[in-house]
Order: structure tokens, then C-alpha cells, then sequence
């Protein structure tokens, strides 16, 4: 599968980068992690995340983690740039800590993860606007994460 980068002005593509396995999810880095909006996360059917950041022509690979064993289902950070959450069909719900703003490049850090209680896998994934708290949904459960201490506690709905 390929990644593209597209410049919806000129109606052309500004860089692709092609992996051995589909693109399943993907999103933006918020302001807090990149003032300057080029940084995205995305997620494969190998189970890996790869995090790229856009520079004008090309984009270059930032950090590459394999935190589930099927695809990825989702990828969120929080609202504060301080985690990233992944979500997987595997039923795993993975917190990873972002790198300081001043090094970007440092690696995102295990924080822990959290296994589905119905097993079934990750449809959503949602913060709350403080970032203290991660809502995963599956078919039939929906459960909040308290990150507000790494993953300290874990309450189910």
C-alpha cells in the first residue's frame, strides 16, 4: 500500500512513500505535538504504526512501532500531545508517550495497554478534550481509560 501526501490546490500528489502492507488508519499530530501540522500517524494491516512528518517534497519516516499482531483498527493522540493511542482488531488498546516537543525524533514510550473485555475488536477510539481519559469501543462495550497517572486505573461502561 501507498501513503500520499496531496496538495488539494494544485490537484497534485507532493510525496508518497509505499509500504508492504494497506494504510488502515490515520491521523494528524495535533498542534501541541507539531506547531506547524505536518506530522500524521498511521496505522497498517501488519499491525505496525509509523509516524511521518511532511516536509516540502517527501516524507520522512519518524518512528515505526508494531504494537498489535492484525491490522490497526484506529490511531488517536491525545488533545496535549502527550500520548497516542492505538487501536487494534487483535482487541488491544495500546498508550504510547509521545517525544518532548524538542525532540521530535526521540522515541514514543510504552506506556501500557489494555485488552478488550469481549475480546472483539477496536472500532473507536475517542479522548477526552482534557486528555486524562480514552474511550476504546468494540461491538458491545465501551470502556474509559484513566491516563491521567499512566494507565493508573481502568473503569469499564
Amino acid at each position: 500500500g501507498k501513503v500520499f501526501c496531496w496538495d488539494y490546490v494544485t490537484k497534485t500528489v507532493v510525496s508518497s512513500v509505499k509500504n508492504a502492507h494497506g494504510c488502515t488508519s490515520v491521523t494528524a499530530a495535533p498542534t501541541t505535538v507539531d506547531k506547524d501540522g505536518r506530522t500524521f500517524a498511521a496505522g497498517f494491516e501488519d499491525g505496525v504504526v509509523r509516524c511521518y512528518v511532511r516536509t516540502n517534497d517527501e516524507l520522512t519516516l519518524q518512528q515505526v512501532m508494531k504494537p498489535h499482531t492484525e491490522a490497526v483498527s484506529r490511531v488517536e493522540y491525545s488533545p496535549d500531545g502527550k500520548y497516542i493511542a492505538t487501536g487494534g482488531v487483535d482487541g488491544l488498546v495500546f498508550v504510547l508517550k509521545c517525544p518532548a516537543k524538542d525532540s521530535p525524533t526521540s522515541p514514543y514510550t510504552p506506556v501500557g495497554f489494555v485488552t478488550s473485555e469481549d475480546s472483539g475488536p477496536i472500532v473507536s477510539l475517542s479522548w477526552r478534550a482534557d486528555s486524562k481519559a480514552l474511550l476504546y469501543g468494540t461491538g458491545n462495550t465501551l470502556t474509559e481509560i484513566d491516563v491521567s497517572e499512566e494507565l493508573a486505573s481502568v473503569s469499564s461502561n
